[in-house]
């Protein structure tokens, strides 16, 4: 008999008595019923899937992979932006209060000025800025001229140039007390890691015709933020002198920056 009218006698024979037949055998037409295979046929049931007449060793083969549905790809949304919070504008004070105070006679009371005027080892000046918010940062000094073709009040004269020091102090006396403002007055309010420093150098830039500005020191933010200024005679030799004016408008004078 051939094998192929055996493999009907055996399907009919193993349907006929409901006997389930093993995965992938259906389509080997050599296997026999009761998992006998023809000659030259051995029978394997590997765990890798293969199950039927073969006539090779198939236990050693490679697993039967069952096919999987391709997967839907998941959309992807664009990565979140960093947030980056805005650079704050400075906020700017003008037109401090000026005093003159007189370096040669410690108790000489001062009065309020409307400009600023230096003159070496004779005359300095106080700015005191007021109403600077709680919390403000960065606070720093600078200064700026409106152009020659205004008229502003600028000049520097003497050989000795206008270089100008500056001094931070923590605060000044009352104008409603009992103590008047001179420099003996001041001495109170000098703290040690505030000493004079040199600031600005105005030689020379009274005869710049344009528009322009300097920054000065960096000062410690207060309420009230106080500075003294003088000619710095320490670059200066010793017979020589310089003489500064400056305005105390919007447009030429010193004016206080500050961030919030």
């Amino acid at each position: 008999m051939s094998p192929k009218s055996l493999l009907i006698l055996t399907l009919a024979s193993v349907l006929g008595r409901g006997i389930a037949i093993p995965f992938g055998v259906i389509n080997n037409p050599t296997l026999e019923d009761n998992g006998t295979c023809a000659a030259g046929y051995n029978y394997y049931n590997c765990s890798n899937g293969w199950h039927g007449c073969h006539k090779e060793d198939r236990c050693s083969e490679p697993t039967i992979s069952t096919p999987t549905p391709t997967p839907t790809p998941t959309p992807t949304s664009a990565p979140a932006q960093a947030y980056t919070s805005p650079v704050p504008e400075p906020t700017e004070i003008n037109t401090p209060k000026i005093y003159a105070l007189n370096p040669r006679n410690e108790h000489h009371d001062t009065q309020v000025v409307d400009h600023i005027l230096l003159v070496t080892n004779d005359t300095d000046a106080l700015v005191v800025f007021s109403g600077i918010p709680a919390g403000a940062r960065d606070c720093i000094l600078k200064w700026r001229t409106a152009a020659l073709s205004t008229g502003r009040q600028f000049s520097c004269d003497g050989a000795g140039g206008c270089p100008v020091a500056t001094q931070q102090l923590a605060g000044v006396p009352s104008a409603d007390g009992n103590i008047d403002i001179n420099p003996a007055s001041l001495k109170q309010y000098e703290r040690e890691e505030w000493k004079w420093k040199p600031s600005l150098d105005f030689t020379t830039w009274d005869k710049m015709e344009a528009v322009y500005g300097k920054t000065g020191p960096t000062l410690d933010c207060k309420q009230e933020v106080v500075v003294r200024l003088m000619i710095n005679n320490e670059v200066q030799s010793q017979h020589m002198w310089g003489s500064l004016v400056l305005g105390n408008n919007a447009a030429t004078g010193f004016y206080l920056s500050y961030i919030m």
